[in-house]
């Protein structure tokens, strides 16, 4: 687990934690290449799964100090546009804590 800290950001670091651990294990870290060619799949659906928990956790945070409700977003408007709303709500937060130094 501490081994995956940040990783996210960083494409193909998995693969280096990876051949690391195999490693540290007396196994022999080339037989690790084996699935390097699946890599970049598996990397794209960490990455996805990475952004949604991101998200999820903004959002029950938000709620959770009251800073966010369904009802500011009116239900005749398109998920799409409800995502954009979201989305400055969010960006506004972020300049307001910069501004504020938190």
């Amino acid at each position: 687990m501490l081994t995956s800290k940040g990783v996210a950001g960083v494409r193909g670091a998995t693969f280096l934690i990876l051949v690391s651990t195999v490693a540290y294990m007396g196994i022999d870290p080339q037989k690790a290449f084996v699935i390097l060619a699946v890599d970049a799949l598996m990397d794209m659906g960490r990455t996805s799964v990475n952004v949604l928990g991101n998200c999820l956790a903004t959002v029950v945070v938000a709620k959770w100090e009251g800073e966010y409700s369904d009802a500011a977003v009116p239900e005749s408007i398109s998920w799409w546009e409800k995502v954009t709303v979201f989305a400055r709500l969010l960006w506004s937060r972020v300049e307001k804590c910069l501004s504020v130094k938190c």
